[in-house]
């Protein structure tokens, strides 16, 4: 137990003067960044315009902009490692505790474990307050100069929710389960026009673009399941977030992923069922193209709509699995890598789409 309790408080010890060392860091940065900004910006001022008239400032730069937003996730990353570095000393003093009363019961013998539980009261990680004094210094920064002064929106931002806060999510499941909804009958419905006698000379080469849209289909019911499996680590209590590098401040929830698969596949089976049972005949593969092409810039859209933040966390995943080699990859690396092999029918298929088009 002795060792136990040395273990703790050299490691909390280091982690604690660690973390002091980055807040006092943090701070010169934003003093730093508070004159550069006061100079840009009083100079700005001080220049009028050819009618002596004060013109309106048009604030910072692109490089102060973009120092203040690392300045900012910098505090916010910090206040989290704080976080967790003060939920890391309950946690230990909480089992030192609990493993002398255990102790205590099965030995009944209480003069050892009455000296050593003062020692744990009086340790450094029952006794140190300077990590309560960087996390309340960290809070009035980030409220100050990132929340206009709000300390409730400052804390909303600071705070972490739990991976398991699925509240208030209805929203997204109404809106899965409508397009859902609305997508079965029309798969059903298309693939019922396919497979009419009369429709093999409406819609040629319809066998194989059941093919060709079944390989997609099988990606977008990959994503549907997914969100199984986002759900099961929850319940499981497995730190996904942490093992996939995801931001815990911004970040899908089972049912937010699916919602985004959903809405993959209601535009999938809305295309579906134009092609066939709208018998669409000119060019028998315009319909693929125009769904590959809906899907592929739904997912690479620029703008901050759709989940922008998560779709650009895929977009950089699946950069670094095609670049893979050319540095070091980590464990989200191999486990897309290893879900593509999974997809390998897929993306085969595409390669005959690409002959079939190419040879009309």
């Amino acid at each position: 137990m002795e060792r136990e309790l040395a273990k703790v408080n050299d490691f909390y010890q280091r982690k604690q003067a660690l973390f002091g060392a980055r807040f006092e860091n943090i701070k010169r940065q934003q003093q730093i960044y508070d004159a550069m900004l006061g100079s840009e910006l009083g100079g700005e001022r001080a220049l009028p315009a050819a009618d002596g008239s004060q013109p309106p400032s048009p604030g910072p730069s692109v490089q102060l902009r973009a120092a203040h937003t690392k300045i900012q996730r910098a505090i916010l990353e910090l206040y989290r490692g704080v976080d967790l570095l003060k939920n890391y000393r309950v946690l230990c003093y909480t089992a030192l505790v609990k493993a002398l009363k255990k102790y205590q019961k099965a030995a009944r013998w209480c003069a050892g474990t009455d000296h050593f539980l003062h020692k744990i009261d009086t340790c450094y990680i029952a006794t140190s307050r300077d990590l309560n004094a960087v996390a309340a210094e960290l809070e009035a920064l980030y409220v100050e100069k990132y929340a206009g002064g709000s300390r409730q929106k400052g804390m909303g931002a600071l705070r972490v929710a739990p991976a398991g806060g699925d509240g208030g999510n209805q929203s997204s499941i109404f809106r899965s389960g409508l397009m859902l909804g609305v997508a079965g009958p029309l798969i059903a419905r298309a693939i019922y026009e396919a497979n009419l006698l009369s429709n093999e000379q409406r819609v040629p080469y319809h066998r194989q673009l059941l093919q060709i849209y079944g390989s997609i289909f099988l990606v977008l019911l990959f994503l549907l399941l997914f969100s199984l499996n986002i759900l099961a680590w929850v319940k499981t209590h497995v730190n996904y977030r942490f093992i996939f590098e995801i931001d815990p401040r911004d970040h899908l929830t089972a049912w937010q992923f699916l919602e985004l698969s959903s809405l993959f596949v209601l535009i999938a089976s809305g295309v579906i069922w134009v092609n066939f049972a709208m018998h669409i005949d000119h060019g028998s593969y315009i319909c693929v193209y125009a769904l590959l092409g809906v899907l592929l810039g739904v997912l690479f859209l620029p703008l901050k709509l759709v989940y922008w933040t998560s779709r650009w966390w895929l977009i950089r995943s699946l950069g670094r699995v095609v670049c893979s080699g050319l540095f070091r990859v980590g464990f989200r690396d191999f486990f897309l890598g290893d879900e593509l092999c999974s997809l390998s029918y897929t993306l085969s298929t595409m390669l005959l789409l690409g002959c079939a088009g190419a040879n009309g």
